[in-house]
């Protein structure tokens, strides 16, 4: 990937900042396109996939992904108003094709994680006394 889309796609994380890349190249000689003329993804598609919370009971005040480690870290407080789980999306076929592990900083037996592998969505359910909750996604 080159320098350019690195950093947008950097920036776009530590701003929370919603994105997506539009690109209708495709290429066989090594250039930007993310796909190639048999539709095989290229180089360039896979620093784009990334895992990212879609729905939060509570409330953001941290998340990141590491492509390097492949580590999802979502940190999150409890909000009296939220009802249902915590989704994160998980591209697992790209990211966790081995399987992946979920972690919290919640003690155990009142939180607990489900993933739906036709939906790609991971369910965290968590302890609403707890006021701040970290998620942790690995391989």
């Amino acid at each position: 990937m080159n320098g350019s889309r690195k950093a947008l796609t950097l920036l776009a994380l530590v701003l929370g900042a919603g994105w997506m890349a539009w690109d209708y190249d495709k290429d066989d000689s090594g250039g930007f396109g993310m796909v190639d003329s048999s539709l095989n993804p290229t180089p360039n598609l896979v620093p784009l996939i990334r895992v990212y919370p879609s729905a939060v009971a509570g409330r953001i005040e941290a998340y990141s992904y590491d492509h390097e480690t492949r580590e999802f870290t979502l940190v999150y407080a409890s909000a009296p108003s939220a009802f249902g789980p915590t989704e994160i999306s998980v591209p697992d076929e790209w990211l966790y094709a081995a399987g992946l592990q979920v972690n919290s900083t919640d003690a155990p037996g009142t939180w607990s994680w489900a993933f739906d592998d036709a939906t790609n969505v991971l369910s965290v359910w968590h302890d609403p006394v707890v006021g701040q909750h970290t998620v942790r996604v690995t391989s």
